[in-house]
């Protein structure tokens, strides 16, 4: 699984671009480094294969066979990258340094035409061990042909050894780059952990949290419009607040207005099912009483057709007759109980 964490998804990045780096300039250091050894063994061998034909000219021409024979031995003991050597002259093995005989197929491996040029050829034994085989004339090819074997095994090895070399050289590049990395992401990504504080406090309801926090370019630029974002929030919700707050006024206003509406609905259903205005009265009268705070409270009722006035209490009831005479007002009355 991938890391979630930026600051892992770096390390990784950079240990996935060291461990890249250190294998690329591993294999191409080996690569070269494996030619140009070859081809120093491949001169070298025909060097020797070069010294040995001289060497072997006047033992082959007198058939000194013994003598022969002692110089491939004592080549093969002193020098211990040479393999094998043998000698061929008109198709005929007179020599050769091989325990068990030499291979059938190897004979007729590598061949040459008549000059003085040696040829080389790389091969291959069923063992899987690999030889520069070398075939050089002796006396021009009119004493023969000489075969010896270069053991590409020692230079192999020290390739390897080389790979091994850079493999731990690339390890411990490895491991200083990833110390490196680590003290230098824990400081670029700093301001991006306090950054991530200042939001959780805000994200617990802390609108009125301090912002500042100081870095390279893309963190400030980040931090400004965080920080402009935050005050963008505190604006809407106060907005929002006093919004809340001017809704429940009218929510408490629509609440009274049905209140009254209600009682006033109700005072109507009652007042029509009254047949006298002193039961009217008497229920308006107890009704405003638990409405109002006055406890001493009396209605005034104008008709008009009788032009009287009627006054009534929670227990009394008194009618007003109003008239004028002479130019002068004039009233009598009568008390109901």
């Amino acid at each position: 699984m991938l890391p979630k964490s930026l600051k892992n998804v770096l390390l990784l990045s950079v240990a996935l671009l060291v461990i890249a780096t250190g294998i690329a300039v591993s294999q191409l250091v080996a690569h070269r480094y494996s030619v140009s050894l070859l081809d120093g063994a491949a001169a070298r061998a025909e060097n020797i294969a070069h010294k040995l034909s001289l060497e072997a000219v006047d033992k082959i021409l007198i058939n000194d066979v013994v003598a022969l024979q002692k110089m491939l031995d004592d080549q093969i003991a002193s020098d211990p990258y040479v393999a094998y050597l043998f000698v061929v002259r008109e198709g005929k093995l007179l020599t050769h340094t091989f325990i068990d005989g030499v291979p059938v197929n190897l004979i007729q491996a590598n061949t040459i035409e008549h000059g003085e040029d040696g040829n080389i050829e790389k091969i291959i034994a069923q063992d899987g061990h690999r030889y520069i085989d070398v075939a050089y004339p002796i006396f021009g090819g009119k004493a023969g042909m000489l075969r010896m074997g270069l053991s590409e095994t020692p230079y192999r090895r020290q390739v390897s050894q080389l790979w091994v070399q850079m493999s731990a050289i690339t390890v411990g590049i490895l491991v200083l780059a990833l110390s490196i990395s680590q003290w230098v992401i824990s400081r670029l990504t700093r301001p991006l952990r306090q950054l991530t504080q200042c939001a959780e406090q805000i994200g617990e309801g802390n609108l009125d949290t301090q912002i500042a926090i100081h870095g390279r370019q893309e963190v400030t630029k980040l931090a400004s419009a965080f920080k402009s974002m935050l005050v963008r929030l505190q604006d809407y919700t106060q907005r929002l607040q006093d919004a809340n707050l001017r809704l429940e006024q009218k929510n408490k206003e629509l609440d009274r207005t049905h209140k009254q509406l209600e009682t006033s609905f109700s005072i109507s259903q009652s007042i029509a099912a009254l047949p006298r205005l002193d039961q009217i009265c008497r229920f308006l009268i107890h009704t405003l009483n638990e409405v109002v705070e006055c406890r001493n409270l009396n209605l005034l009722v104008f008709n008009h057709a009788t032009r009287s006035i009627n006054i009534a209490t929670s227990h009394t009831r008194t009618s007003i007759r109003v008239g004028l005479s002479g130019g002068k007002a004039t009233a009598d009355g009568r008390f109901d109980n």
